[in-house]
């Protein structure tokens, strides 16, 4: 478990984004394990974006209070 929230945290940190190459030397963890935690960490932000559960560039997704 703490592999997935450390493979979030830095996903999520990258300024230009992390390879799994990267992931798999940061984490020391195979390239094939890192390729799939990578690519089933891009699908839940990308399910979480268009189900409108998180908004592309923070806050509250463009719904206004005001």
């Amino acid at each position: 478990m703490h592999l997935w929230l450390q493979a979030m945290y830095f996903m999520a940190s990258s300024k230009k984004g992390l390879s799994s190459n990267q992931l798999h030397r940061t984490l020391g963890i195979t390239l094939k394990s890192a390729w799939f935690m990578s690519h089933r960490i891009i699908e839940l932000v990308r399910e979480a974006m268009r189900n409108g559960n998180l908004s592309p560039f923070g806050g509250n997704g463009g719904d206004s209070a005001t």
